[in-house]
């Protein structure tokens, strides 16, 4: 039989220090089992829940795809948070890679730091 219930699922990477007026990339890895479409965010993890600065809907298919996107943050926040919006649909999304860089200094935000202390990635594709 055929359900109409409609769930509202979101993975998030949380606890992350963002600065507002600061430049950040957001980049992880995506599929999804069929092509379908999902929403990918930076917002706070406790209400008001507000964006801060980044959010799209995206297109998966069932090939890995390499997502980066700059944005600047709109307020600061020390428990910031990416979230990927997944509810509503019947195929199956893997994501992997998640990772916050500030344009700056070029570190990688490590969630619960204030600070960012990992050194980023480079040659990115």
């Amino acid at each position: 039989s055929t359900s109409n219930i409609r769930y509202d699922i979101q993975l998030s990477h949380t606890g992350l220090t963002l600065e507002a007026g600061h430049r950040y990339v957001l980049s992880y890895l995506a599929r999804a089992d069929q092509p379908r479409t999902i929403g990918v965010g930076v917002a706070r993890s406790k209400a008001p829940w507000s964006n801060l600065g980044h959010y799209e809907e995206i297109e998966l298919s069932d090939v890995w795809q390499n997502w980066e996107r700059a944005f600047t943050a709109t307020d600061s926040d020390d428990d910031g948070r990416v979230h990927f919006d997944i509810g509503g649909g019947h195929a199956s999304v893997e994501v992997s890679g998640v990772y916050v860089r500030s344009l700056a200094d070029g570190r990688v935000l490590t969630p619960g730091a204030r600070r960012p202390t990992a050194p980023a990635l480079t040659n990115l594709v």
